[in-house]
């Protein structure tokens, strides 16, 4: 009897051990997409070759669906992962592609000014094609290539991105539904199959 106790409990210890080393697995391959059985994935990518007009719209046009704007807070001053950005005396923090301002002792999320200059894409971002235009996407900002860096551009009309950052506002113009970021209006569309939105014009 105790040795079939003894033969119980190792095959529950060794089935414990293989499902945490399983479950470890998945979360890794979750947490890191980019990388697949040691090797990088290429970046998905978009391509436009007909550029269309911009549809520029005054704010006054424009009716919100919701009241008050969303707000994303999501880290304390004691946060050591962000680092400190100084674009035209004026500093930003950044952390896994996100940009920052301090407010009140706290990081509210924020879109990064036109001309802020990177030396790294962030991890998941897509290359869009516009016409022989290339640009680096991710959540929300547009980067071309500058020498060595990449500065931060306002995103080419037609471009066509899988994702918006979840900040986006749902407004109605002229009686139909787009999705604005930053005073970017986007359409929702499909591309090849899968949900996407593209960049159709500016709200001034």
């Amino acid at each position: 009897m105790k040795a079939l106790k003894k033969i119980g409990l190792t095959a529950l210890l060794l089935a414990a051990f293989v499902g945490t080393n399983a479950q470890n697995r998945r979360s890794s391959s979750t947490a890191n997409p980019q990388r697949t059985d040691g090797r990088t994935q290429q970046p998905r990518s978009t391509s436009v070759d007909n550029q269309p007009k911009p549809y520029n719209v005054d704010r006054e046009q424009v009716t919100y669906k919701r009241n008050e704007p969303k707000v994303v807070v999501v880290r304390d001053d004691n946060n050591r992962d962000m680092r400190k950005i100084v674009h035209q005396n004026n500093e930003y923090y950044t952390n896994a592609g996100f940009y920052y301002k301090r407010v009140n002792h706290n990081y509210v999320r924020t879109a990064p000014p036109i001309g802020l200059h990177i030396t790294i894409l962030p991890v998941g971002y897509i290359i869009v094609t516009i016409n022989s235009g290339t640009y680096f996407y991710y959540e929300g900002t547009y980067y071309i290539s500058s020498g060595n860096e990449y500065a931060v551009v306002n995103p080419p009309i037609g471009a066509i991105v899988y994702a918006i950052p979840v900040d986006y506002e749902k407004v109605i113009v002229d009686g139909k539904t787009y999705y604005e970021y930053n005073g970017i209006l986007y359409s929702k569309i499909y591309y090849n199959g899968e949900r996407a939105y593209q960049v159709i014009g500016y709200v001034n």
